[in-house]
């Protein structure tokens, strides 16, 4: 942490002093190293641990944005336990660290590679979170203590205005996680998480289809590729 907070710090100066007055964000972006293979690990408790430990550290220096790498893991898939409960935890410390900023979402394994699908999960994973600590604003109008009295007894509540007015923004509906029953979720065909993700991208990519690069400028990226593999 130490050592990060420096070299982030120095970062910060050379900056600033190039483009005076100029906003900046803190990032911290710590790495852990796996003993048994040498490898970087992303979904370790230390990781997530350090990147904590560097939001209090930048907010002692009271910068206006914290970003750190929570909500990632070492898993391969993106539909297994490991790659759910290491993507989990890490994005609820981040909340708790009270970083502005959750970065790195959509990557697999050990920086890896880049998904679309995992992006798509990831984007699950932030919209419950951001449900469960958007706390509910209680007043006069959310209690309706005369709506309770009016209702009443074995009356129910679904049909009412005031749950109309007020549904969607207290309760939180998955687009992915599944919520079926046994048999509903059979009749649906048993979909994964990763079935709905590539149903949703595929969504996705009819609502705003990229045209193909212009063939001159794909011309330049390739000359650019070239001559850095020549000096690599």
């Amino acid at each position: 942490v130490a050592q990060e907070n420096a070299e982030v710090l120095a970062g910060i100066i050379i900056f600033l002093v190039l483009n005076p007055g100029n906003p900046v964000t803190y990032w911290g972006i710590p790495h852990c190293m796996d003993f048994k293979t040498g490898n970087i690990s992303f979904g370790s408790p230390e990781q997530s641990l350090l990147a904590m430990a560097l939001v209090q550290v930048a907010r002692s220096y009271g910068f206006y944005a914290v970003g750190v790498n929570e909500g990632l893991s070492d898993s391969n898939l993106i539909n297994d336990s490991q790659n759910g409960f290491e993507n989990g935890i890490s994005m609820i410390n981040g909340i708790y660290a009270k970083a502005d900023i959750l970065a790195h979402q959509g990557i697999c394994g050990q920086d890896s590679c880049g998904s679309i699908l995992q992006l798509i999960v990831d984007n699950e994973f932030l919209s419950f979170l951001q449900r469960y600590y958007n706390f509910s604003n209680v007043d006069k109008d959310t209690i309706a203590l005369d709506l309770i009295k009016k209702v009443g007894i074995g009356g129910n509540f679904l049909a009412e205005k005031h749950t109309l007015d007020h549904f969607k923004n207290e309760a939180y509906s998955p687009k992915l996680f599944n919520r079926d029953n046994w048999d509903t979720w059979h009749k649906k065909g048993r979909k994964t998480t990763k079935d709905k993700a590539i149903e949703r991208y595929n969504e996705i990519i009819k609502l705003d289809p990229v045209n193909p690069i212009e063939e001159s400028k794909m011309e330049e990226i390739n000359k650019i590729i070239n001559t850095a593999k020549k000096e690599l």
